[in-house]
């Protein structure tokens, strides 16, 4: 089936999370770490450029009804986790509608630390698109070790925008990504991360590919590299207050395949403060640079690190790239709760010429609703606008950031 273009669907990511996001140098990290639906869907789209499911957390949802498996008492360890099951219907604009099965299971290790998860996915959209992955994240010692990893095989169908003419494009690859953080004080984290990635790219249909694509064609890469993170929020699911700051600076090389060595690095920094005892003001700062030499599906884009939305992750990309978003939250109930949101974000082969492309502004709508009393994980609706005169919705678990 031919992958969806720009004019024919709109791009919604339900609930798997990022595990299919393995042509992305990483997946978002925030709080618990995308459960189940970033565990997904972000190494299928992640198989070109992941721009979604920057979720944090599986939902609890037990043959089409929300089960909660803890009551409101406070307990720690693994024992005293949730267990989480669920179907999820999704829709984005990279690789369209299908569903995502995912199976995990969140707990604390102790009062200090943040949700650690285990996560199982597989997912299949109406173009053709399907993967399967695992991923964990686990958080001990009152925080001083965290400890994320995720393993994946997709095969994507997506349109990339080459000189802004889509181009139908087939991607497979493998997926092995592993990263261990100490922290150096409660706030401050650093460790080095690991990447794995065997990738095929070719056209969906009859012709040859464009001839800057062939390069990138057939590779086997290895990825290592320092991540940092500075978090000062009161919660990791759902943040009132404080800042959250993650980045990485990697470098790659070709294992199999046309010679190629680059690297790059992106730092992303949020913001979150309380208005009132029901509203949050959420903003987001992030920047993406490459060297030249960096593979098409490791460049930066908009929708990729920063979860940008109102565009497709394979429709504006660089060797750089600033975006600048904006959120309300409000919780209008025990577990309903509405976000309105805007964006602006530019690429361009350098921070000079930026702006050579132009400002590409997005904004919308959403709906929450909470899915479990223990973790305040939300099942998420967007409907978002751009400049372009394109609606998509976007279909997820957790908040883009």
């Amino acid at each position: 089936m031919k992958p969806l273009t720009k004019h024919t669907c709109l791009r919604e990511i339900a609930g798997m999370y990022s595990i299919l996001q393995p042509f992305s140098t990483r997946a978002s990290i925030a709080g618990v770490r995308r459960g189940l639906q970033v565990l997904l869907i972000s190494a299928v789209v992640g198989l070109s450029f992941p721009d979604a499911s920057q979720a944090e957390g599986p939902i609890d949802n037990t043959s089409n009804t929300i089960n909660d498996t803890t009551d409101d008492h406070e307990t720690y360890g693994f024992r005293s986790g949730s267990f989480l099951v669920a179907p999820i219907p999704f829709k984005n604009p990279t690789i369209g509608a299908g569903l995502a099965l995912g199976a995990g299971y969140l707990f604390k290790f102790d009062e200090a630390s943040k949700t650690s998860h285990v996560a199982l996915g597989a997912m299949l959209s109406d173009n053709g698109t399907n993967g399967i992955g695992a991923a964990t994240s686990l958080a001990w010692n009152n925080n001083r070790w965290i400890l994320d990893a995720t393993v994946a095989e997709a095969e994507a169908f997506y349109d990339l925008y080459v000189g802004g003419v889509p181009v139908a494009l087939r991607q497979e690859g493998s997926l092995f990504k592993a990263s261990l953080l100490y922290g150096v004080t409660p706030h401050f984290f650093f460790g080095p991360e690991v990447r794995y990635l065997d990738t095929t790219v070719g056209l969906d249909g009859p012709g040859f590919l464009p001839p800057g694509l062939v390069p990138d064609s057939k590779l086997t890469l290895g990825n290592f590299g320092l991540v940092t993170r500075y978090d000062t929020r009161d919660d990791s699911l759902y943040p009132r207050l404080g800042v959250y700051l993650d980045s990485a600076i990697l470098g790659g090389w070709t294992i199999e395949g046309i010679a190629k060595e680059y690297a790059r690095g992106f730092i992303n920094f949020a913001l979150y403060r309380s208005i009132g005892d029901r509203t949050v003001f959420a903003s987001q700062l992030s920047t993406c640079a490459a060297s030249s030499d960096t593979p098409f599906f490791d460049q930066c884009a908009l929708g990729k690190e920063d979860s940008f939305r109102g565009f497709s992750t394979t429709q504006y990309y660089d060797d750089r790239s600033l975006s600048l978003q904006l959120e309300i939250r409000r919780k209008l109930g025990t577990r309903l709760g509405l976000v309105a949101f805007a964006g602006a974000g530019m690429t361009g082969p350098d921070y000079a010429s930026l702006d050579l492309g132009g400002v590409h502004a997005a904004g919308g709508l959403g709906v929450r609703f909470q899915l479990t009393k223990k973790f305040e994980t939300d099942f998420s609706i967007d409907v978002s606008y751009n400049d372009e005169d394109e609606e998509i919705v976007y279909i997820y678990v957790g908040q883009r950031f």
